[in-house]
């Protein structure tokens, strides 16, 4: 079992599982941090079925490092790993800060990854695009901040209207 992210608890192993007094589950996974790998133990490894993990080691925003993965990918033409690869870098230097631009430009070089249809930076332009247009509409209908709360809606001013009136309509 992989941790692939600094968040939430490592769980302990074995899993075990009880209804009453009988067993019903028993599960002892080996489990590895991947953020504590290290980074370059990793890049020099001979085999690469891990290697789109390295973004995700303890050093793994190091753009030389990252370069060097996509190079060594590139060489192995196995384009799910490269794939793969651009999304977990993508991930990783979202959620540790690290230079997207660089990233973005970097996997932009690759000859065979179409980052804009990749599944993940699909989401994330839709993400970013709704959020602009919510910044936007709330700077234009309210200068001064953003939307205030709704007004709690009186029990008899809905009574005769349906819920989804009042929701839409009192303010």
């Amino acid at each position: 079992m992989l941790f692939l992210a600094p968040e939430g608890q490592i769980m302990s192993t074995p899993i075990v599982e009880y209804v009453d007094d009988e067993l019903i589950l028993h599960f002892a996974p080996r489990i590895q941090n991947v953020k504590e790998w290290d980074t370059l133990e990793e890049l020099n490894r001979p085999d690469i079925g891990l290697l789109p993990l390295l973004p995700l080691t303890a050093d793994g925003r190091n753009i030389d490092l990252v370069d060097e993965m996509f190079e060594r990918l590139e060489q192995s033409q196995d384009t799910l790993l490269i794939d793969v690869a651009a999304i977990l870098a993508a991930y990783a230097f979202e959620l540790y800060d690290g230079d997207i631009t660089w990233l973005l430009r970097r996997v932009k070089q690759l000859k065979d990854v179409d980052i804009d249809n990749l599944i993940l930076f699909k989401e994330w332009r839709e993400k970013w695009k709704q959020e602009g247009l919510e910044k936007g509409l709330t700077s234009l209908l309210h200068p001064t901040g953003p939307l205030p709360p709704p007004h709690p809606v009186p029990p008899t001013l809905c009574a005769d209207q349906s819920a989804g009136y009042c929701a839409k309509y009192v303010r």
